[in-house]
């Protein structure tokens, strides 16, 4: 969404032009039973405009996942791994707080990746914990503090049809 709705500006006229057919299409869609779905990790570049009445009228914040989420995603990611006994998935969701599926996808292939370089056919509790120190969540305090002042802003500008307009 942010590479067809930026805020205007002087970029040039052809930006102007794709958000203004943009805003066209999502007025038209609205009486033919259509939902337009716009997703973004850019949420402070979204033109106002598109945020109005009778646009994309509700707005959802996609958090990272929470300790049991992070748990499934792990147990999918490790399936087909051959994982020593001494490996506590739950510990290691526990140990991946504000990890995104991506930072968990990188965790375990790095753990695999270690398990490899010491030639070792499983991967071990040893392999997570050197991954742990390697691979960091994207999603920093300042990154959560940043989507939560842009997630207030957007809240203000949605329009309240009901009593929650932003869910996140």
């Amino acid at each position: 969404l942010d590479a067809l709705a930026k805020f205007r500006s002087n970029e040039g006229k052809t930006s102007e032009t794709i958000l203004s057919q943009l805003l066209t299409e999502i007025e038209e869609s609205t009486s033919s039973r259509v939902a337009v779905i716009g997703i973004t990790n850019r949420p402070d570049i979204i033109d106002n405009a598109l945020l109005r009445a009778g646009r994309l009228d509700l707005v959802l914040y996609v958090s990272p996942p929470d300790e049991k989420g992070r748990l499934e995603i792990i147990k999918i990611l490790t399936k087909k791994m051959p994982l020593s006994n001494d490996v506590k998935l739950q510990e290691i969701a526990v140990a991946t707080q504000n990890y995104t599926g991506a930072d968990l996808t990188a965790l375990c292939r790095e753990a695999a990746v270690h398990a490899m370089r010491n030639q070792s056919s499983k991967i071990s509790s040893n392999d997570f914990a050197t991954s742990l120190k390697q691979v960091k969540p994207s999603i920093t305090k300042e990154v959560d503090q940043w989507y939560n002042t842009i997630r207030e802003s957007i809240s203000n500008v949605v329009p309240k049809t009901e009593e929650k307009a932003f869910y996140g």
